[in-house]
């Protein structure tokens, strides 16, 4: 029976992903620093599934933890800070973002591996206007393809945008800026937009995101070798994405919706954070024959109810019905 180990197993896609992978038939290790969510926990008496709690960080973790795996889902990130994405140089984040993966190239032991990187490396421009995350991202996607190139694994790297939503069976939301918009305007304060309103931004669910990385487990012959953008077939404009966050906030609170503004973006800005983002998402699903299924805003209610409630927040939840209808 095969060997699947994932790496970052109780983080936001993480535990998405371990949800998925405990309907298929394989061996399923789930490592984390910290205790898998309880829809992973509820199956810890399986004989086929190890939950492994270990700091990849320290000496030989990282061997121990896909020992004798056939294929390794590396969603392991410095992800603490909401901000995290935009943070100076960090030598302990990019031991996590960069280091992991490099380490698992060189155990030589899975034979297929599937790396998480961003969709802001699908946007075109000059690798001075990056952010060191990007570039921590870019040199695993590097690396990994290399290794590929050289017969070492069979290496995957998909690119996701902004994750939205709450994963099936959890309550916390992710970060970005729908979260962001969420709490100002659950907190009656006015949603900032930088700059003009048209720019768009491709909005996944987490749980799509999921359900793409279990279509690259089951096609890794097919597309290893190569980056892959992952994400819906059009990006929302960030306008419309502040209305329906400021909407689904309004139905919650039972106030009035709270005023979008428009204002100048700030210097910490990044080059891609003030253009639309384009991915080739058609090629990855004619590749998998993988779709996304929820629309864009059924992930912002959801992630407004959720972090409501994380608030203490009541929610009405026939008010708070999605305006959106998923696909499918």
């Amino acid at each position: 029976m095969t060997q699947v180990t994932v790496l970052g197993a109780s983080g936001y896609l993480g535990s998405a992903v371990s949800r998925l992978l405990l309907t298929r038939s394989c061996r399923v290790r789930l490592v984390s620093r910290t205790s898998p969510h309880r829809t992973v926990r509820s199956s810890e008496h399986r004989e086929d599934i190890d939950l492994c709690r270990i700091d990849l960080r320290q000496p030989g973790a990282v061997e121990y933890a896909v020992r004798d795996s056939d294929l390794v889902i590396c969603l392991v990130a410095d992800l603490e800070s909401r901000h995290a994405w935009r943070r100076e140089e960090d030598p302990d984040a990019e031991s996590v973002d960069l280091g992991v993966l490099e380490r698992v190239i060189e155990c030589s032991v899975p034979r297929s591996v599937l790396f998480a990187s961003t969709a802001a490396l699908s946007n075109p421009g000059a690798d001075e206007a990056r952010t060191p995350y990007e570039l921590c991202k870019q040199r695993a996607e590097r690396a990994l393809l290399d290794a590929t190139k050289h017969g070492v694994v069979r290496g995957v790297s998909l690119r996701f945008p902004s994750l939205v939503g709450v994963p099936q069976g959890a309550s916390e939301p992710g970060m970005g800026a729908v979260r962001v918009f969420a709490e100002r305007a659950l907190s009656g304060q006015t949603i900032d937009l930088w700059a003009s309103g048209d720019i768009r931004r491709n909005l996944l669910h987490v749980d799509d995101a999921a359900s793409a990385v279990l279509a690259a487990v089951r096609h890794v012959d097919r597309i290893a070798g190569d980056n892959w953008d992952v994400g819906a077939a059009k990006g929302t404009p960030l306008a419309e994405i502040a209305e329906l966050v400021a909407d689904a906030a309004a139905r919650i609170t039972g106030q009035p919706p709270t005023p979008v503004v428009r204002v100048a973006p700030p210097t910490t800005a990044a080059a891609h954070d003030l253009t639309d983002g384009k991915l080739e998402v058609a090629r990855f699903q004619a590749a998998t024959n993988w779709t996304p299924r929820r629309s864009a805003a059924t992930a912002i209610n959801e992630t407004v109810a959720a972090l409501a409630n994380t608030l203490g927040i009541a929610t009405d939840t026939r008010s708070a019905t999605p305006a959106g209808k998923d696909i499918g």
